[in-house]
C-alpha cells in the first residue's frame, strides 16, 4: 500500500518540471491526481503517463489566477474523486521570465500576470481546498516556492516578487486559520 493510497491531490503546474514528477510520485504512491495545467497537451501528456501507470488521474486545463475555474477545478475534484486530501501549488508563471528584466522600466503587465499566476492562484486555490480538507477531517498544502525571493534578483523583480509574497501567504496568514479549525490540517512552505 502507497503512501498516498485512498487520497486524492490537485497538483497545479503539473504538465511539466516539478509539478510533473510531483503528479507522477503521487500517483506512484496510489494517490488519485488531478493534473491541472494552462497546457493542455502537457496536463493530457502527464495523465496519460499515470494511467499507463496503473494511475488515476484526471486532466485538467485552466488559468488558476481565474477564481470561477478554481472554484470549479475544486468541485471537479469532489464530483470525480470524492474530495481533496492534497494541493501542490507549483503553477508559476516562468513563461514571463524573460519578460522581467527591465528594472528601470518594468512592464507592468508582466508584473501583473506574473503576480496574479504565482499569487493569487496560490492564495485561489488555498482558499478552495482549506474548507474542503476540513471538512475530510485534515489534509496538506504545499507551497512550491524558489530561492529568487532570498536574492531580490534584478532579472526576475516579478517572479522574485510573487515567490517572497507567497512564501509570506504561507508562513502567516492561513496556518492560523487552519489550524483553529483542525490540528490535521498543515500548510508548508518549500523552497527550492
Amino acid at each position: 500500500m502507497g503512501r498516498f493510497e485512498g487520497k486524492v491531490a490537485v497538483v497545479t503546474g503539473a504538465g511539466a518540471g516539478i509539478g510533473k514528477a510531483c503528479a507522477l510520485a503521487i500517483a506512484r504512491e496510489g494517490g488519485r491526481v488531478e493534473v491541472v495545467d494552462i497546457d493542455g497537451s502537457a496536463a493530457i501528456a502527464c495523465t496519460a503517463q499515470i494511467a499507463a501507470e496503473a494511475g488515476h488521474a484526471l486532466a485538467l486545463v485552466m488559468d488558476i489566477a481565474d477564481a470561477q475555474a478554481v472554484a470549479a477545478l475544486f468541485e471537479t475534484a469532489e464530483r470525480h474523486f470524492g474530495g481533496v486530501d492534497l494541493l501542490v501549488n507549483n503553477a508559476s508563471a516562468m513563461h514571463l521570465t524573460p519578460c522581467d528584466r527591465a528594472i528601470l522600466d518594468p512592464d507592468l503587465a508582466v508584473r501583473d500576470r506574473t503576480m496574479a499566476n504565482n499569487l493569487r492562484g496560490t492564495l485561489l486555490c488555498c482558499r478552495q481546498a482549506n474548507p474542503r480538507m476540513i471538512a475530510r477531517g485534515g489534509g496538506a498544502i504545499v507551497n512550491m516556492s524558489s530561492c529568487q525571493w532570498l536574492s531580490g534578483d534584478t532579472a526576475q523583480m516579478s517572479y522574485a516578487a510573487s515567490k517572497a509574497a507567497m512564501n509570506m501567504l504561507s508562513a502567516r496568514s492561513p496556518p492560523s486559520t487552519v489550524m483553529r479549525r483542525s490540528a490535521a490540517t498543515r500548510l508548508r512552505r518549500v523552497s527550492s
